[in-house]
C-alpha cells in the first residue's frame, strides 16, 4: 500500500478495505477444494456479491444500487488456463467507499499451496 495514493488517504477507507479483503479471503477458503471451473466462478461471485451487498445496505459503500457500489469479477478472463494450472483462483473486486466516494480495486486470490509447490 503506497501512502501517496489518494484512495488510501482516509483511515476509514483503509479499515473498510482491510475488513472487506480479509472477510473475502476467509469466506472463500472453501474454494481451494473445488474444481476451478465456471461453476466455481459463479458460486464465488454469488458469495462475494452477497457479502458486498450487505456492506452496501449497511451504508459503507456509495451508490444508488449494488451495481454502482461494487463489482466482483471471477471468470475465464482473470482465471486463465495458466492460473488454473498453478492451482490459483483470482477474484477481482472493486468497491466504492462512501468517503471519498472513489472506486478502490483490489485482487483476492486463493490457491492450493501443495499444488503450487509442485509446479516448476
Amino acid at each position: 500500500m503506497e501512502p501517496d495514493k489518494t484512495e488510501w488517504r482516509y483511515i476509514s477507507v483503509r479499515r473498510l478495505i482491510s475488513y472487506i479483503e480479509r472477510s473475502i479471503e476467509v469466506g472463500t477458503q472453501w474454494a481451494v477444494f473445488e474444481p476451478n471451473d465456471e461453476q466455481l466462478w459463479t458460486q464465488v461471485r454469488y458469495c462475494v456479491g452477497n457479502f458486498l451487498e450487505r456492506i452496501w445496505r449497511e451504508g459503507a459503500l456509495f451508490g444508488a444500487n449494488p451495481e454502482q457500489a461494487f463489482y466482483v469479477k471471477c471468470d475465464e478472463e482473470n482465471n486463465t488456463p495458466e492460473t488454473m494450472t498453478l492451482g490459483r483462483l483470482y477474484i477481482d473486486v472493486g468497491v466504492c467507499p462512501v468517503r471519498p466516494a472513489e472506486f478502490v480495486v483490489f485482487r483476492i486470490s486463493q490457491w492450493n499451496a501443495l499444488q503450487a509447490d509442485n509446479v516448476s
